[in-house]
């Protein structure tokens, strides 16, 4: 492979992982707040849910270890409503209120590896097929790179 063509599928490689990586974050919160928005499927499930969890909270009185389960249940369905809520907000509303609840910036991030992964070679392929075609690769005739013998890699 010459190395023009070499150093520009290495630079879009870079650029492919540099690009991935900075906007990254932002995916996760578009994701996120999209799964989010959704409305359940069956609104009068999670009324059931709720009132399942409520009749239960106040049969367990006597015993710590479904009080305890109780008040977590209904700590994660405050924390869920916190993001539903932020979710409709806004992009900034919700990432504070992920910076805050899931351990500072390391969310924005999980899973960035395959996608810069993802993106490099993607970018690497196209600019490897760009220049294979620009150069002429495959067209055959009188003046084309295959007559003079000339070979891409």
């Amino acid at each position: 492979m010459p190395e023009r063509v070499a150093s520009e599928v290495l630079s879009a490689m870079v650029g492919g992982m540099f690009s991935a990586s900075a906007l990254y974050p932002l995916e996760v919160l578009k994701t996120r707040m999209q799964a989010e928005a959704k409305p359940s499927s069956n609104p009068q499930e999670e009324t059931v849910n709720n009132n399942e969890t409520s009749s239960t909270a106040s049969n367990s009185n006597n015993n710590n270890d479904e009080e305890t389960e109780s008040n977590s249940t209904t700590e994660k369905q405050t924390l869920k409503n916190q993001y539903t809520h932020a979710a409709t907000e806004g992009m900034s509303s919700y990432a504070s209120l992920m910076y805050q609840h899931e351990g500072g910036i390391a969310p924005f991030y999980a899973g960035v590896g395959t996608s810069a992964v993802q993106s490099a070679t993607e970018k690497a392929l196209y600019f490897f097929a760009y220049t294979f075609f620009k150069n002429g690769g495959l067209i055959c005739g009188e003046d084309s790179a295959i007559e003079r013998g000339e070979t891409f890699w």
